[in-house]
């Protein structure tokens, strides 16, 4: 068993840090086996439970999931289109043509480049809504924000 940290009562700006960013040095093992439980519950249970008392909670507890999974798609899809694209004032209308008209799924890769951006847009708007209307940017994850 790992050993215990009492936090002091009054904390410096330091130790709020460090015990922001390492908050299970504070948590005895029946408290890490409660938060172990809680994990487990809202990934095999999609958001049922104690976890949809909560009014925004239970709209969108995958939206942070999904901001990723569309990141790494248009950072996949970026780079293909990087490949065909010439950004210059004189070539890069004719590049869009050739890569809508002459490039093999050419479209498909620029149209979903596209509706991921917008729908990125979307899914970050509800992710930041849930985290603020939930109260989740307070202690100990009160320092999430400033790391941004």
């Amino acid at each position: 068993m790992a050993q215990q940290v009492e936090m002091p009562d009054r904390p410096n700006l330091l130790q709020r840090i460090r015990y922001s960013i390492f908050p299970s040095a504070l948590k005895t093992e029946k408290v890490r086996e409660g938060y172990r439980r809680l994990f487990n519950s809202l990934i095999f249970t999609s958001g049922r439970g104690t976890f949809r008392k909560r009014r925004f909670a239970g709209l969108s507890p995958g939206a942070g999931g999904m901001a990723v999974v569309l990141v790494f798609l248009l950072l996949g899809t970026g780079v293909l289109l990087k490949f065909v694209y010439q950004p210059f004032p004189d070539k890069a209308y004719e590049s869009i043509l050739h890569l809508q008209n002459q490039v093999l799924f050419g479209r498909l890769i620029r149209n979903i480049h596209h509706w991921s951006a917008n729908a990125l847009i979307l899914v970050a708007f509800l992710h930041l809504s849930r985290v603020f209307f939930t109260g989740a940017f307070h202690a100990p994850r009160q320092f999430n924000w400033s790391l941004v």
